[in-house]
């Protein structure tokens, strides 16, 4: 399981956005939290899903740590 605190910035509504990288191999990558087009005023959001255990994830560019559940 992975989750992570994501840090929004500035206050006001954020909308959670990805940028995916092209592989040449598929990858599992479910995001549990938040819901798909969720907005938020808050300055912490929590971000949670679940990949393979030897995923190399970030958020905005900063890692993230997978267990060993993934």
């Amino acid at each position: 399981m992975l989750e992570r605190q994501a840090h929004a910035g500035t206050s006001g509504d954020r909308k959670a956005e990805a940028t995916p990288s092209s592989f040449s191999e598929v990858l599992f990558l479910s995001v549990a939290a938040p819901e798909n087009e969720s907005t938020t005023s808050e300055i912490v959001a929590t971000v949670a899903g679940k990949t393979t255990p030897d995923a190399l994830v970030s958020i905005s560019g900063e890692p993230v740590h997978v267990d060993v559940l993934g």
